[in-house]
């Protein structure tokens, strides 16, 4: 009676020890101090927002393995405040970060399988990876440095192209983790789930990317080559119409004007606010295998409040800018690239946790193998937690408009529009220069 008694009592620990383990893996990172930085950009604080980010830093809610996310926030953060040079050296630093992890990683032949995603570095999503470059180009347009712009609308296409053999890559060594039956396993479970684990790329180019280069070629005169990326711009409207399911812009010009008293002017708009992730629960009873629960991170759009830009000058209207990219369902097509990696990751991940608790309940008697499934349950349901980091500062959409301004000292006032409804407006002093490109940037993250 006394062996028994003693035999519970170190099932009872192991179950409480193996719960402890669980709370802990399941910890993932806070979202608490979002909401300071989040408040101050839709009350147009944009000088606040870095020195919030930094404080966050220092309260700890970013640790070593979320410095891409730190690097990436603060950068964000300081080009909607005009810090357009520190904005690029803490691009840079993300972008940099996020090749490091990657590369190392894949010299690892990738991370165990048994790993807790939240406990891993945090090295981005591939669509902050695509607009950490569209925001290093304004940055380097606003401080009048168009080659390196150019650079960095060509990194971006680069990515894009690299995207989908990047995740068959890393696929693939997740994959040879695992002996002929798991992945069998895996795969029975996916299909089961109407799940596909083929890794596709579903967004190759960017409306918005070919807008830049088209933009930047025609501020230079260039127009042979603006007309080139002009059709690329559409080009993606027409192939890609899950993603641009809306309008192509109508006033993009495709000549240069023969009024040399005025130069073009582009104007950009950001808008509203872009994805964040949430978490899907997938829980399963299975042969030999008992409880499962493995979980995906989904993209979760948030809106904007502005349906309409207008620019005026002298009372009189100028333009109407309209949406070239919508962010969140950019962020919706690049992220189904990662899709099957993470179903195939989570699902290989809890079939080794069932195998595991099955092998340990077997290694006990009868009487305490309730103690070691339960325990192994309530591992399962809280260890098992999708990550849901990601910067939470990219505007939700990007509108734009091309239009002709006389040189110099120019007064315009934008309103932002709600069901045709002006709910805010302000007055821009723009100054259009006769050469260059003459950018004029108008921020409204509510």
């Amino acid at each position: 009676m006394i062996v028994v008694l003693f035999h519970y009592k170190k099932v009872f620990i192991l179950s409480l020890l193996i719960c402890f383990v669980a709370f802990s893996f399941g910890c993932s990172t806070s979202l608490k101090h979002y909401k300071p930085i989040e408040e101050s950009l839709e009350n147009n604080e944009f000088k606040k927002a870095p020195d919030l980010i930094k404080k966050a830093r220092e309260e700890g809610n970013y640790s070593k393995k979320d410095r891409v996310l730190y690097y990436l926030d603060l950068g964000l953060a300081n080009h909607y405040a005009g810090n357009f040079k520190q904005s690029n050296q803490n691009l840079e630093t993300a972008e940099r970060y996020i090749q490091e992890l990657y590369t190392k990683s894949i010299t690892k032949g990738g991370i165990s399988l048994l790993t807790n995603n939240n406990q891993l570095p945090y090295y981005g999503e591939e669509y902050e990876n695509i607009y950490i470059n569209v925001f290093k180009a304004m940055n380097y347009e606003m401080l009048n440095k168009t080659s390196a712009a150019f650079v960095e609308i060509r990194d971006m296409y680069e990515k894009l192209e690299y995207m989908e053999q990047k995740y068959q890559q890393k696929a693939e060594m997740y994959k040879n983790n695992l002996n002929e039956d798991k992945y069998r396993s895996v795969k029975n479970i996916a299909n089961k789930n109407n799940e596909s684990l083929a890794i596709k790329s579903n967004f190759s180019n960017s409306a918005l990317g070919r807008y830049f280069n088209y933009a930047m070629y025609s501020s230079n005169n260039e127009w042979d080559e603006a007309n080139i990326d002009l059709r690329k711009l559409k080009l993606a409207f027409n192939t890609q119409p899950d993603i641009y399911n809306f309008n192509l812009p109508t006033n993009l010009i495709e000549k240069s004007s023969d009024d040399t008293r005025k130069n073009l002017v582009h104007a950009i708009a950001l808008l509203g606010k872009g994805p964040v992730k949430k978490q899907i629960d997938i829980r399963l009873l299975l042969p030999n295998m008992g409880y499962m629960k493995f979980v995906i991170p989904e993209i979760k759009s948030r809106s904007t409040n502005i349906s309409k830009v207008k620019l005026f000058k002298n009372e009189e209207p100028l333009v109407d800018l309209e949406k070239i990219e919508d962010v969140n369902r950019v962020a919706s097509a690049v992220f189904q690239t990662k899709r099957p990696l993470i179903i195939f990751k989570n699902i290989a991940r809890s079939i080794l946790k069932g195998i595991g608790a099955n092998v340990a309940s077997d290694s006990t008697d009868k009487n305490a193998r309730a103690f070691v499934r339960l325990a192994s349950i309530i591992y399962t349901e809280f260890s098992e937690q999708a990550d849901l980091r990601t910067s939470r500062l990219l505007p939700g959409e990007f509108h734009i408009a091309s239009f002709y301004l006389p040189r110099g000292k120019n007064e315009l006032t934008v309103k932002y529009y709600s069901h045709n409804e002006v709910v805010s407006s302000e007055i821009i002093r723009f100054h259009v220069s006769p050469g260059g490109f003459n950018l004029l940037e108008l921020i409204n993250l509510n």
